[in-house]
């Protein structure tokens, strides 16, 4: 993966967020980290930056996405996208931070291979992280 200019959380609960943001923030992977609490808020970020560019000058963004959130949640959030073509999926890598290890969630993810470059079960940590990033 190359440089990570922004790191959305994209989950409901305030204290995860929190968390994250901090860990993150220590490990010093992005120039900015952001948090939204519903797939809403995130369809509206991705089609504000990505809808319509390619400029291979910006930076990569990474996307953390839950799958239980009110509002709209990760699924529909996924089928929403899916029907977007003109994202420039080369900036934007979309990785699934869940607490659900249910494997059901698992096989309804990989209809969305062509959106979702991974699937972490909470808590994030950094070496699961660093899988993503330095693979």
């Amino acid at each position: 993966m190359g440089k990570i200019g922004k790191i959305l959380l994209v989950d409901d609960d305030e204290i995860t967020c929190f968390i994250n943001r901090n860990m993150l923030e220590n490990m010093e992977v992005a120039t900015q980290i952001e948090a939204v609490h519903d797939g809403r808020q995130a369809l509206q970020y991705v089609k504000g930056k990505f809808i319509g560019t390619t400029n291979p000058n910006y930076d990569t963004d990474l996307l953390f996405l839950d799958l239980n959130m009110p509002v709209m949640n990760g699924f529909e959030f996924l089928e929403e996208l899916s029907k977007w073509g003109d994202i420039d999926r080369n900036r934007l890598k979309i990785i699934i931070l869940t607490s659900s290890a249910n494997k059901k969630d698992a096989e309804e993810v990989a209809q969305y291979n062509e959106l979702v470059s991974g699937y972490i079960t909470k808590p994030l940590q950094a070496e699961k992280l660093r899988k993503f990033m330095y693979a």
